[in-house]
Parts: C-alpha cells; structure tokens; sequence
C-alpha cells in the first residue's frame, strides 16, 4: 500500500485514466472534466466516505 499511495504512482495512474487519485495533489493530470471534478472534491475534503463493496469491488463478501 506504501508504493501504491505515493504521489508519483497516483499520478502516473490517473494520467493514463486507470483511477482517480485518493492523494491529495494528484489529480491535476486527470484529462477528463468529470474525473477531475471528482479529484477535486477529493482535495477539498477533511474525509471520505466509502462502502467497502466500492472500495474493493463488487466480489467482495460474495459467496462461491
């Protein structure tokens, strides 16, 4: 998780589209308006809140 929330990953991913940066600072290379709206709420926000099936993904808690 260390490598993962690093400025310079989240930029590099958000860059090429792939999420929006949970890093504060990030997300001034996202292209897509809304997308970079979303980054901006980020930035300007004390705290977010997220459901864990949104967090990690729809499989999650699902049973086989």
């Amino acid at each position: 998780m260390k490598v993962w929330l690093t400025k310079d990953v989240q930029r590099d991913l958000a860059a090429n589209g792939l999420i929006i940066p949970m890093v504060k600072g990030a997300g001034d290379v996202i292209q897509n308006p809304f997308f970079r709206q979303l980054a901006q709420e980020v930035k300007d926000s004390g705290w977010i809140g997220i459901a864990m099936d949104q967090f990690l993904g729809p499989d999650t808690g699902r049973l086989l």
